[in-house]
């Protein structure tokens, strides 16, 4: 019986990390489908960041996906540099720690045609769009504050479609 037991434990333990999917694998959910996300980018050294994920170094690929959307950091006074902690539409279209509401948030897929744009939009302005959160777990940043690498989760809301991420690893910066 204790081995039974264990065997079940050991399975389930072992299902727990890929059930997720985005949890260990950089990349986006989208309607079920995964999309590889092996790349990041920015082309932004100060605030709003403009962060990019992608399958490859270049979005305008035909075999291309990618993500892009940007963050406010810093004060009322002065940008800040991109840190960690949450970032929400929650917060406010004027945040200074949230998703930024001006800028366009979008995710496409250029292999498909009839779906090249997964999803897009101004958050601030889109009556479809419902919520977005982002998790800066972890980063690193040189002294002139140029992002080098990221550990972020991200999600986003529409009517009827969700779009959930993960990145960790290198920042490739403004040659993107």
């Amino acid at each position: 019986m204790n081995l039974l037991l264990g065997i079940i434990i050991f399975i389930n333990l072992s299902c727990t990390s890929e059930d997720n999917g985005v949890e260990n694998r950089n990349g986006f959910n989208f309607n079920g489908t995964f999309y590889e996300t092996s790349f990041a980018g920015t082309e932004s050294r100060s605030s709003p960041y403009h962060l990019i994920f992608s399958n490859t170094d270049n979005t305008n690929l035909p075999e291309a996906h990618f993500g892009s959307f940007y963050l406010d950091s810093g004060s009322d006074v002065q940008n800040g540099p991109l840190i960690e902690g949450q970032y929400s539409t929650s917060n406010g279209t004027n945040s200074k720690f949230g998703i930024h509401g001006y800028q366009f948030i979008h995710f496409q897929d250029n292999s498909n045609a009839d779906e090249v744009h997964i999803a897009s939009g101004y958050w601030h302005q889109d009556e479809r769009f419902i919520s977005g959160n982002v998790e800066i777990n972890s980063i690193t940043s040189t002294g002139d504050d140029i992002v080098t690498n990221i550990d972020i989760d991200y999600t986003f809301k529409w009517n009827s479609v969700t779009v959930v991420g993960h990145y960790n690893g290198p920042v490739i910066n403004d040659d993107f």
